[in-house]
């Protein structure tokens, strides 16, 4: 199991990025924080199955109010 550190791009809220996964994955557009370990950026339309993202939002480097995590697993996003 791979876990990469993030943000993602227009997301302001917890619940608004579990709707956005949900009814449209390819806008999600996920970002690097962490200059270490794991890289992966890219709309999460396009990530590996086993990959979970952590994500601080609204802003990782100003406002940390929310965390989550996106997990696909078998073609399907899970948000946590």
């Amino acid at each position: 199991m791979t876990h990469i550190q993030g943000g993602v791009y227009y997301a302001t809220t917890k619940k608004a990025l579990k709707e956005q996964v949900s009814n449209d994955p390819e806008s999600v557009g996920f970002f690097n924080t962490s200059p270490m370990g794991p890289q992966w950026s890219g709309p999460i339309s396009e990530l590996p199955d086993g990959v979970t993202l952590t994500i601080v939002g609204p802003d990782p480097d100003k406002s940390r109010k929310w965390y989550a995590n996106i997990r696909r697993v078998n073609g399907k996003f899970k948000v946590t």
